[in-house]
């Protein structure tokens, strides 16, 4: 006897398997399970890249007329719109009289932050995430009745819930400025002269 069909409590499984119904949501869910472990592994590459260390790369602009001091610290993005924002940000400051320290997060430097009247926290964001590193330095540095400035950098418009790891490990004793920045010269310029001190 030829069994061509497969009954199972009276299910035709060959035939179901066949149906355009089942055909299009094995379809999706396959190309929903490609997507998805696509984006594990971007949200992968992009997390390694927000916490691998860079070795100590320290710059200072130095204007000999001022004792007004700002200390930079940054972790760098993939096509280098970070190191860009915060070239323009001490050009800024250097150009109205400050020196200027600019040095990677993860330069296990230790400064002395009393000495800066500024200090910016400056991070590109990877689906909402900041560089860990500019935690650990606030975690390992004082930093106390100081004017700070954290920047992130990305496409997407402010979002609260980017600053609140950084932010929540500052101390409440210093003044503390959240700013969103796209990396183009007037979103920085605006943003600087609107706030700066």
């Amino acid at each position: 006897m030829n069994v061509t069909k497969s009954f199972i409590n009276g299910v035709d499984f060959a035939a179901f398997v066949k149906h355009p119904a089942f055909i299009t949501i094995a379809t999706i869910i396959g190309i929903g399970a490609i997507f998805f472990i696509c984006m594990q592994i971007v949200f992968y590459i992009y997390k390694k890249r927000l916490n691998t260390p860079i070795t100590d790369k320290e710059e200072i602009l130095s204007n000999s007329n001022t004792k007004n001091k700002i200390l930079i610290l940054y972790h760098p993005s993939k096509h280098g719109t970070t190191k860009n924002t915060v070239d323009k940000i001490s050009k800024y400051y250097n150009e109205n009289g400050y020196e200027i320290t600019i040095n990677v997060a993860s330069c296990k430097k230790a400064y002395a932050t009393n000495l800066y009247k500024i200090i910016y926290l400056v991070s590109p964001v990877y689906f909402g995430k900041v560089s860990d590193f500019l935690k650990k330095f606030v975690q390992e540095n004082v930093i106390e009745n100081q004017i700070v400035y954290i920047v992130n950098i990305g496409k997407l418009h402010y979002q609260p819930k980017e600053f609140e790891n950084l932010a929540s490990t500052i101390s409440n004793t210093n003044e503390i400025y959240k700013l969103k920045l796209r990396g183009d010269e007037k979103d920085i310029k605006d943003a600087i002269e609107n706030l700066s001190h």
